[in-house]
């Protein structure tokens, strides 16, 4: 069988057991003469190009600077750069820093940390709520305008247990002559319930609201009053318990209304001859 594989390839069988023979391999790069190669190369690329101007050959000269400069360059403080200046803590500083040590560290350590935040917290949006209401025009002066005179004129008042025990028309003339805005309302309305209470349209009591003077005036004989009524309450409110300013201008308008009022009652009636009906 040999001799006739032999015969038919033309070519001599290779023994099982030798040995293959295969071509040398070239040697492969390595990683890292690949990277020295790339780095080799950006190197080329990235090399600025050699400079072709002259060399500088122009001597330098050192240039002194008298010594009255230099003493006021060192007395510079922008120029103490070495040196560490330490200020002494002003009369403000020393007092925060006892504030502190006194009032503040304590009060922190004995306030838990969740009730220190809901403080800051509210603190926080009182100056907030206080900021945007100074944009909208909010004059917090007007609270305090109420006790513009005397404190003993304003406590007589509050202090009141009959409508007729004080003279209204003469602290009405006091409050207009002091500026006195948002009493001279009230007097105005004081004027109004004693002409009511002395025309027996209304019951007037230190504890009885306005609210309780309408719905009594409404049962009256008088009703077409109620809307003029409340239109003077409205007045007296704002004026008296709001924040609006009584300037000259809306006096004038409140004197208008107060004065149709009272002529409204049974003709033409000042708050002067309604307090002297009062007192008969």
């Amino acid at each position: 069988m040999a001799l006739l594989a032999v015969a038919l390839l033309g070519t001599p069988l290779l023994d099982a057991t030798a040995t293959a023979q295969t071509k040398p391999t070239e040697p492969v790069p390595s990683e890292r003469d690949e990277k020295v190669e790339r780095a080799a190369r950006m190197a080329e690329l990235e090399a600025p190009p050699v400079s072709t101007l002259p060399r500088d050959t122009v001597p330098r000269r050192a240039h002194a600077l008298p010594d009255a400069a230099l003493d006021d360059l060192r007395a510079d403080p922008a120029y103490a750069y070495d040196r560490v200046v330490v200020q002494q803590p002003s009369l403000w500083d020393q007092f925060m820093a006892w504030l502190s040590e006194r009032l503040f560290r304590p009060a922190s350590e004995a306030i838990p940390p969740d009730v220190q935040r809901w403080i800051i917290y509210l603190l926080a949006g009182a100056a907030l709520a206080f900021a945007l209401l100074k944009l909208l025009g909010a004059d917090f002066g007007g609270v305090f305008r109420r006790r513009e005179t005397a404190v003993a004129t304003v406590q007589a008042l509050d202090d009141l247990t009959a409508i007729d025990e004080v003279d209204l028309v003469a602290l009405l003339a006091d409050a207009e002559r002091t500026g006195a805005g948002p009493l001279a309302v009230r007097l105005h309305y004081l004027l109004y319930l004693q002409a009511l209470a002395a025309r027996d349209l209304i019951d007037w009591a230190p504890a009885t609201t306005n609210r309780a003077y309408a719905l009594a005036l409404e049962g009256s004989p008088r009703a077409d009053l109620v809307p003029a009524f409340r239109d003077l309450t409205r007045l007296f409110e704002a004026a008296w318990y709001g924040d609006f300013e009584v300037d000259a201008e809306l006096y004038a308008e409140v004197r208008r209304r107060f004065g149709a009022a009272m002529q409204a009652l049974d003709g033409p009636t000042t708050p002067a001859t309604a307090s002297a009906e009062v007192a008969r």
